[in-house]
């Protein structure tokens, strides 16, 4: 269980902003070798690619929710992204940021503003 009492106050963490980290994420996988040590995640499937990529074509807002019941969900949302050929905003919780130096700086770079 994480311990999610932080006795620090709130700062504000701003996405990163730029192409080049989630373009060399994807290109690598290294979604795949964090989540495979981390989750034990060793395959997966996407669905409904296709609609994803027609509406982000059209213009449209599109808001993906991962429904948390592992600690990896979010991140497996990258396996979408890549399969779509874009790059995802994403928000993280405030404790996460206090899980070592690499997730507070990892975080942005996995899913930041394109």
């Amino acid at each position: 269980m994480q311990e999610i009492i932080i006795e620090k106050p709130y700062h504000f963490v701003p996405a990163h902003r730029g192409n080049w980290w989630p373009s060399f994420i994807q290109k690598f996988d290294l979604i795949s070798i964090w989540l495979r040590r981390s989750a034990g995640v060793v395959s997966h499937e996407c669905r409904g690619v296709e609609l994803l990529r027609e509406s982000l074509d059209a213009g449209h807002g599109v808001m993906l929710t991962p429904n948390h019941c592992r600690a990896a969900d979010p991140i497996v949302i990258g396996y979408l992204a890549r399969e779509a050929k874009t790059h995802v905003f994403a928000m993280a919780s405030w404790h996460l940021y206090h899980q070592g130096r690499f997730m507070a700086w990892a975080i942005p770079k996995w899913a930041p503003l394109a």
